[in-house]
């Protein structure tokens, strides 16, 4: 997948999601294979489109992996309740837990500002609660953990446009979380493991052009048979099966431009690859 470069439509939500994940951006960027710059440019905009290969990181720990802790119920975690206490509504947390949940330091996607609209902690005591077995206020943590679990939940809603490398167009697009899942991912079809991935929908005109022009070299090479090797020992042959190849697109009529490209052209004819249709024109059977 190195030749393919992905452009996604909420990529800084997905880099977000998949930073809830981890307890340290070393550790992201060790699971998803990208350096640190990389990493930035593309959260600050400065990069536009993404390696295949990282979406595709990306995608599975947001899409496939489990959170350390499961956020199902906030009572799950508490050690010491409120009823047991010091002072009115303060509880403990699970050590481990306490740590993962005041810890996230990632891009920072608990600001300042949004850690004391959610749970009333400044950031001093956000800090503590990280560090140290305070007691914590229940309402506060309460909060906080139902936006920990909201964002667990989140599926992001991205779209992803896959193009070649060198390519303008994409060869596939507008593909939602579960359809880029299927084509990158899935590999496994009946207990068979598959060096390709699956083939998504929404394939676009170009996509379902490349695929023809490569059944057509298929057909092509299975037609020439031994012959292929020393067919293929001309200069002209580059040209000539390119032509032919990708006039399946097209209108199926060979021109050729000199000596050279119609010997080539006409030693294909018993083969059943092409057939003359006038002194001057082949029609490409394949």
């Amino acid at each position: 997948m190195v030749d393919e470069i992905v452009d996604i439509n909420g990529k800084e939500e997905l880099m977000h999601v998949a930073s809830m994940y981890f307890e340290s951006l070393d550790h992201m960027l060790d699971v998803i294979d990208m350096d640190q710059s990389t990493f930035y440019a593309h959260l600050n905009g400065r990069a536009d489109m993404m390696d295949l290969d990282h979406a595709v990181n990306l995608t599975k720990v947001v899409h496939l992996s489990e959170p350390r802790f499961q956020f199902d119920d906030a009572e799950d975690y508490i050690d010491v309740p409120e009823e047991d206490g010091w002072g009115s509504g303060r509880i403990k947390l699970d050590s481990d837990f306490r740590e993962f949940l005041f810890g996230r330091r990632m891009f920072d996607p608990l600001n300042e500002e949004l850690i004391e609209s959610l749970t009333g902690f400044d950031r001093a005591s956000f800090s503590n609660y990280r560090n140290e077995d305070r007691w914590i206020p229940e309402q506060g943590y309460k909060t906080l953990f139902e936006y920990f679990k909201r964002e667990f939940n989140n599926n992001p809603t991205i779209n992803f446009d896959i193009y070649e490398r060198t390519g303008k167009q994409p060869i596939y697009d507008n593909l939602d979380i579960e359809q880029f899942t299927e084509y990158c991912i899935n590999k496994e079809v009946d207990g068979v493991n598959r060096n390709e991935p699956l083939l998504p929908g929404n394939p676009t005109e170009q996509r379902l052009a490349l695929e023809e022009a490569c059944l057509a070299r298929e057909k092509f090479d299975t037609l020439l048979g031994d012959y292929l090797d020393k067919w293929e020992q001309e200069g002209t042959a580059f040209d000539v099966r390119n032509e032919i190849v990708y006039s399946v697109i097209g209108d199926r009529i060979l021109e050729p431009t000199s000596a050279e490209e119609r010997e080539k052209i006409e030693e294909l004819v018993p083969y059943g690859i092409v057939r003359p249709t006038s002194k001057d024109t082949y029609w490409v059977k394949i």
